[in-house]
């Protein structure tokens, strides 16, 4: 089995004064994320690398939304306490903007995190088939 892991960005975190960049891997049981912040100004300014392990028993929800400009994978968690070193998480939830290159790889974590997630995928994907 191939590793999951991917890069992801949260623009706009700290009213824009700074984004965030990392890794997101499946690790066995749970989703590793690994990130640094940084100053959107200057690009000099960084915090330390850290990193939040997610149980995966822990995420109450998971989904990739495919969009026109940006891919968005939004995990939401059931303790606030999981993630709230993250910047820019709201009410248990953070969204990842993921690149066009790594679409495959979010959607796959998805699948493999959220079973009913690609059956829904399939069954949206024959009900525009058949509309065609």
């Amino acid at each position: 089995m191939d590793a999951i892991n991917f890069p992801f960005t949260i623009k706009h975190v700290f009213a824009g004064f700074a984004e965030v960049n990392g890794i997101i891997r499946l690790a066995g049981d749970t989703i590793e994320l690994e990130f640094q912040t940084k100053d959107s100004i200057v690009k000099v300014i960084k915090t330390e690398v850290k990193n939040i392990s997610i149980p995966i028993t822990d995420i109450q929800e998971i989904n990739f939304n495919k969009g026109m400009w940006e891919n968005k994978l939004i995990l939401r968690v059931t303790k606030l306490s999981l993630i709230s070193e993250l910047p820019s998480q709201e009410d248990g939830e953070i969204k990842l903007s993921i690149g066009n290159k790594y679409m495959e790889m979010a959607q796959d974590l998805v699948s493999k995190i959220n079973p009913e997630q690609k059956k829904k995928e399939r069954i949206k994907h024959n009900k525009s088939s058949k509309k065609r």
